[in-house]
């Protein structure tokens, strides 16, 4: 996310959510991997993430299209 007003918005958004779930999953998530993975570990440092992202056929990451984010909270990933 370019833009960093959107980009907060975004996290401030999804640190929401956290306060209100054990397990979330995000859908049309755009971006290379590491820096969709970095991203949501900021937003919620103490949660657990999985991504996948969409690749080309030569396996690079198609940045442009979406992927999933599965993120699971604290209390779950110590299970």
């Amino acid at each position: 996310m370019a833009d960093p007003a959107a980009r907060n918005r975004a996290g401030n958004f999804v640190r929401n959510l956290g306060t209100q779930a054990h397990m979330l999953c995000f859908q049309e998530v755009h971006g290379h991997r590491r820096e969709v993975l970095a991203t949501f570990r900021q937003w919620l440092p103490t949660w657990k993430f999985w991504a996948s992202v969409t690749e080309r056929e030569d396996g690079s990451s198609n940045f442009a299209a979406g992927g999933v984010v599965v993120a699971v909270g604290p209390e779950i990933a110590r299970q």
